[in-house]
């Protein structure tokens, strides 16, 4: 879990990587850094057939929220990858 987290762009060194929840679609984890914390989740491809996709459309309407002049909502911070994407696709072909 260590080697996927190190392929996204996050602050300060990694710390642990924890179980988060009990999610039933995705698996999800708490990654713990020198200086901040991120969620990190595997994208089930069973259930979401097209990852890529799925991710440009949720990177779409956060970003029509967080240009909403009155917005008061809490949305989504993306943490790009290394490959400057906000998703990863490993060397099996799952997605995170």
């Amino acid at each position: 879990m260590k080697n996927i987290a190190s392929k996204f762009c996050v602050d300060g060194e990694i710390v642990s990587i924890k179980s988060f929840g009990n999610g039933h679609i995705n698996t999800t984890n708490l990654i713990q850094t020198t200086k901040t914390q991120y969620i990190l989740q595997y994208i089930n491809k069973n259930v979401f057939t097209s990852p890529e996709k799925l991710m440009s459309n949720i990177q779409k309407v956060t970003s029509f929220l967080n240009e909403q002049q009155d917005n008061q909502l809490e949305t989504l911070n993306f943490i790009n990858s290394v490959e400057d994407k906000n998703f990863y696709k490993d060397d099996n072909g799952d997605y995170w």
